[in-house]
């Protein structure tokens, strides 16, 4: 069972969140949820591409952070980003497409 980071203490991504390729089974995240490594790396190079830098780890326990990140996404012209956006937040709410 995840438990949710206190304030006071580093997060400490798991390694396979960071550097998992694609294929790679789904990831629990600390503040619920799974999503594919591999999605959220087409995430951050698409977001790259567009010249909005996003924090990988961040993403999987900062929820504030994220939603940011996605709403951006979603407000670009890009339709793959807006996409790619959508299926992470889904991903990251527990929510089914």
């Amino acid at each position: 069972m995840l438990r949710e980071p206190r304030l006071d203490e580093p997060f400490r991504a798991p390694p396979e969140f960071l550097c998992g390729g694609e294929g790679s089974p789904p990831v629990d995240l600390p503040l619920g949820g799974r999503v594919r490594p591999a999605l959220v790396h087409r995430f951050v190079r698409a977001m790259a591409r567009h010249g909005l830098p996003v924090q990988a780890a961040r993403l999987g326990y900062d929820r504030l952070y994220a939603c940011e990140c996605f709403a951006r996404a979603h407000a670009s012209h890009d339709g793959d980003l807006r996409s790619l956006a959508l299926e992470l937040f889904n991903a990251f709410e527990h929510r089914d497409r």
